[in-house]
């Protein structure tokens, strides 16, 4: 059975940032449901990937962008490729239909789960790209060949550390979900 594409888009559409941070949880079938259109985008032809790009509004964003950081840590704590390369998929179509450069933060988090995992992240990073636009390979191409201090996490506000599962990447900043002063008293 194929993926009904825009009945998908539709639901995704309705998940707004606002309430994903008040309620510091996705509501339960946006997982699913991303994986699912995730699996189904890169099994598809080149030439039906762009026509799906065309027709992906802005406002799935949120969920592509939640799906792809959470993706990131559970890729290495539960030692999963496949969780990997769904989750650069996911950022690939995030970049093309919101602004590629908001994509950095969490390419590092790839970037660094890949040499965790043994893979080869520039290659995979790659590979992910070219699933998306021309667009998208140009900035995740440009990411992988730039100076190793530019793909430091540190650098893009996070660091590894242990969340309510085990090994998760932390955000360093307050507004990112990272530590207030008040939760350092």
């Amino acid at each position: 059975m194929e993926l009904d594409w825009s009945s998908a888009v539709h639901q995704l559409c309705g998940i707004k940032t606002f309430d994903y941070l008040k309620k510091r949880a996705m509501p339960e079938f946006v997982e699913p449901l991303v994986t699912e259109l995730v699996k189904y985008f890169s099994s598809s032809s080149d030439l039906r990937r762009q026509e799906l790009l065309s027709t992906a509004p802005r406002e799935i964003s949120p969920a592509l962008g939640w799906y792809a950081r959470k993706l990131a840590g559970r890729s290495v704590r539960d030692h999963s490729r496949e969780d990997l390369w769904n989750g650069l998929v996911a950022l690939a179509i995030y970049s093309a239909i919101a602004d590629p450069r908001d994509a950095i933060p969490a390419l590092t988090l790839y970037y660094n789960s890949a040499l965790h995992l043994n893979e080869d992240p520039k290659s995979l990073i790659e590979q992910a790209a070219k699933t998306s636009s021309q667009l998208v390979v140009r900035y995740f191409t440009a990411f992988v060949n730039a100076p190793p201090e530019h793909r430091a996490l540190s650098k893009w506000g996070a660091s590894e550390g242990t969340g309510p599962f085990g090994f998760d990447y932390i955000p360093l900043l307050a507004e990112d979900g990272g530590p207030t002063p008040s939760d350092k008293q």
